[in-house]
């Protein structure tokens, strides 16, 4: 619990004599694609509600990617959970417009029914 409390360069401290360069060559590791994702995200500084694996994350970023496309491939399975999946907005509002519309269609095939049954009894 005490070492919640230290400010973080007093815990940076304690971390160096620990790993004692043990992690150096996954922060140096120089790979093109770290490096122009890097340069792309110095380029746009406009950018900050957002994220970068290679320069936020340089040891996991690769990881997190691939978690994130595992994420990104999941499709609901089930009718509520594509009511409640709001992930793609065009897929999302297609359910609903189709839902609406089965529905309208379902309570007007009602009526034009009711309607033939009361013409069928009236003549």
């Amino acid at each position: 619990m005490a070492f919640v409390d230290l400010p973080d360069r007093d815990r940076d401290a304690l971390f160096d004599p620990l790993l004692e360069g043990k992690v150096d060559y996954l922060l140096a590791h120089d790979v093109p694609v770290k490096r122009a994702a890097a340069a792309a995200a110095a380029a746009n500084p406009a950018k900050d509600d957002s994220l970068t694996p290679w320069t936020d994350f340089p040891l996991l970023g690769e990881r997190l990617l691939k978690l994130q496309q595992y994420n990104r491939d999941q499709q609901p399975t089930s009718t509520r959970g594509m009511l409640r999946d709001h992930r793609n907005p065009a897929q999302w509002y297609t359910l609903w417009a189709v839902l609406i519309m089965g529905f309208i269609s379902l309570v007007l095939s009602a009526a034009q029914l009711g309607v033939g049954i009361a013409q069928l009894k009236a003549a």
